[in-house]
């Protein structure tokens, strides 16, 4: 039935011709060309050809062949899209429709807003809209037609008729975004043909919505009633009415015929309706204690409760409903009340120390998620903001609220009390998004203030010396604050809340986004500087002492040493990305240098200590040349990175002298402590003589050996 629909578009291939004006023509555009003739473009891609055909006219005038080379050029990213739609549109996904439509969106505004002269044809405009709006039915049109919609499984219906209606959605969007917001009002080249028609589409998507609306119904009550009215359920079908009606044809006899056709499907699902209103009942009693999950019965069924039987049914669960959303507007109030109160005592009382913070690199501007009392903090983020928290917080807040509204609106609008939640939700809607836009007023004025104080780390100075040296402390600081970097992120976010940023901050990001990269840079290798002494062993720091030095040059000759009125006058800046770049890449290898060199000489001490460890199992009195041999290698390494050119060694040459007489120190103690168990055996004899026991050899003699 789709195919009859009266947007259809002739099949096949066409290509451009471009044709001469008559003699008689008014006033012709520079080419010489009628660009308002547009009865051989039936395709978008006839369009596209057009341009680029005229592009390569060189017998032409160069600004004319430039002009159509530059429309062409801004319809390349989606001239292959269109050709593959073209060519195969039942092998496209419809995201990618979906993405081609975003990116044509795009192409289309360019074009239009391109400083040409002429500017793009008003007429060709809305040809080209003609034929994409073709091309988008070529591609529908089999989504729909292959099954039938009204006897196949609800999944693939359902899912055919959402594609089909987001497709055509998106599109009427597009059109009106660009011929009601975008175009009218662009001074340089104003569309001046209204709203572009797009009655058709609208009315189709309108009707797939409507389609899957009386699928949805048909399938959530069978679902209920499964169980209890099987047989029923067998015994008839309430979409025979809809054999032989063209539902996508909107002429006023086809119309009549739909509306019939809806009106028997009504009174044949009256039956069942009513069964299920008595099987929702039930649902919905035991649910009563459960606000939240009654909504989202509510919204589950929210089709099917649409239904004027079983509207009428449920009115006392709806009354339930109402009460329960009512109840649920005091519980967002009581947040909101809560945590806005507490949130603005905190930023209040906290405000000199937060401004400190922030003279410092440090903290956000509203840090709503600190300080505050128990469960009154704002949720936040990783990562996240604070204002960003905030305002996230209250979106969300009026995100149950409109969502409350929906269902409201959708569902129990006859009810008595709707009136009483029309005004409550009203007003918390109005102090929500009042509450929101003082928030974001609160940040942009902080941030501007922070901006024109030209002490302030934020207010990035251009002028500025990259990394100040502090000759007392020594450390090194960068001159790129943290908080540019957390003030980029709050400014993206809120471009995509809708807010618009003024242009004070918007330059202050396009800063920190410029000098983004260089900042990481430097707050590493500043990082690296203030930690290196760490790293060092303590007796290598005079053998490191050249690449340390070195590295400060570099760092000097930044003009980072304040006091030195020569470096100020040959300082790196941040206005200059050139020289930012160079003395970035000199910064890097002087701190690659010194890092390989520390690392070297660190394996060398760590190889040294392995040794000196071994010495002491060393036996001196069994081993003397081991040992000894162990003293020479430690003699080698060290000789050897001497010859290497590194110098101070002395410190490092006694720290292992130290060692190496602890190591001594150890073996002499334990081979006076072992002496007795490797001398050899001395031979006593007891005699008897001169009438006494006596010692051969003499004792004296015994004591003189032994000792």
């Amino acid at each position: 039935q789709f195919s009859c629909c009266i947007l259809a578009v002739p099949q096949g291939s066409y290509s451009c011709t471009m044709s001469r004006p008559s003699k008689d023509a008014g006033s012709a555009p520079p080419s010489g060309i009628d660009e308002s003739d547009v009865s051989r473009i039936v395709h978008p891609n006839d369009e596209f050809r057009f341009w680029a055909e005229l592009s390569e006219q060189y017998k032409l005038k160069s600004d004319v062949v430039d002009r159509a080379a530059a429309f062409s050029e801004e319809f390349v990213p989606i001239k292959g899209l269109f050709m593959e739609l073209q060519a195969s549109p039942k092998s496209k996904p419809s995201q990618e429709v979906l993405e081609l439509l975003e990116a044509t969106q795009d192409a289309l505004d360019k074009i239009w807003k391109m400083k040409a002269s002429p500017p793009y044809p008003e007429v060709r405009m809305a040809h080209l809209f003609k034929v994409i709006g073709k091309t988008i039915t070529n591609y529908v049109q089999p989504i729909i037609d292959e099954v039938d919609i009204w006897k196949s499984p609800y999944g693939t219906a359902k899912d055919r008729l959402n594609k089909a209606q987001e497709v055509y959605e998106r599109w009427v969007s597009l059109t009106d975004q660009l011929t009601s917001q975008f175009w009218p009002g662009f001074e340089k080249h104003r569309w001046t043909s209204g709203k572009f028609d797009q009655t058709i589409a609208t009315q189709i998507a309108s009707r797939l919505g409507e389609v899957m609306m009386l699928r949805t119904v048909y399938e959530q009550t069978t679902k209920l009633l499964r169980n209890d009215a099987a047989a029923e359920i067998a015994s008839f079908n309430p979409f025979a009415p809809f054999v032989g009606v063209n539902i996508f044809s909107f002429e006023q006899i086809d119309e009549a015929a739909w509306r019939a056709a809806v009106k028997d499907f009504d009174r044949i699902m009256v039956p069942l309706e009513t069964k299920a209103a008595s099987k929702l009942r039930k649902q919905f009693a035991a649910l009563t204690s459960q606000p939240y999950q009654l909504l989202q019965e509510f919204q589950r069924y929210r089709d099917l409760i649409g239904r004027p039987t079983i509207n009428k049914e449920l009115a006392s669960e709806r009354e339930v409903l109402l009460g329960q959303l009512l109840a649920y507007l005091t519980s967002i109030r009581d947040e909101f009340d809560i945590r806005s109160k507490s949130q603005f005592d905190d930023y209040k009382s906290g405000a000199s120390s937060k401004k400190q913070q922030q003279q410092n690199g440090d903290g956000d501007l509203l840090n709503g998620s600190n300080g505050l009392p128990g469960g009154a903090a704002v949720p936040s983020g990783r990562n996240t903001p604070d204002v960003v928290n905030t305002i996230v917080w209250v979106r969300q807040l009026i995100s149950k609220v409109d969502n409350a509204v929906v269902t409201a609106q959708q569902l129990l609008t006859d009810l008595p009390r709707m009136t009483n939640f029309t005004q409550q939700s009203t007003e918390l809607l109005n102090e929500l998004k009042t509450f929101q836009n003082d928030q974001y007023t609160q940040w942009m004025e902080d941030t501007e203030d922070q901006l024109q104080d030209s002490n302030n780390p934020i207010a990035l100075q251009m002028s500025g010396r990259l990394m100040e040296l502090d000759l007392n402390g020594g450390t090194l600081k960068v001159n790129f604050s943290e908080r540019l970097v957390t003030l980029l992120r709050e400014a993206r976010q809120l471009v995509l809340f809708g807010f618009k940023i003024p242009k004070t901050i918007r330059d202050a990001c396009e800063n920190a986004v410029k000098f983004y990269r260089h900042g990481m840079v430097l707050k590493q290798v500043a990082n690296f500087y203030n930690t290196i002494n760490a790293e060092m062993i303590p007796s290598q720091k005079g053998m490191l002492l050249e690449s340390a030095l070195a590295f400060e040059n570099v760092i000097k000759s930044n003009g980072g040493n304040n006091k030195d009125a020569k470096d100020l006058r040959r300082a790196v800046t941040w206005n200059n990305s050139a020289d930012v770049d160079m003395f970035i890449d000199r910064l890097q290898k002087a701190a690659e240098k010194i890092t390989t060199e520390n690392r070297k000489l660190r394996k060398y001490h760590e190889r040294i200590q392995e040794r000196v460890v071994n010495l002491m199992s060393v036996d001196l009195l069994k081993q003397q040349e081991k040992w000894k041999e162990g003293v020479r290698e430690i003699r080698a390494t060290i000789d050897m990175l001497d010859a290497q050119g590194y110098k101070n060694t002395r410190s490092w040459r006694t720290h292992w002298d130290f060692q190496l007489y602890k190591a001594l120190e150890l073996q002499y103690r334990q081979g006076l402590e072992h002496l007795h168990e490797n001398l050899p055996e001395i031979a006593v004899e007891v005699v008897f003589k001169q009438q006494r026991l006596q010692y051969r050899p003499p004792l004296e003699q015994l004591r003189n050996n032994y000792y």
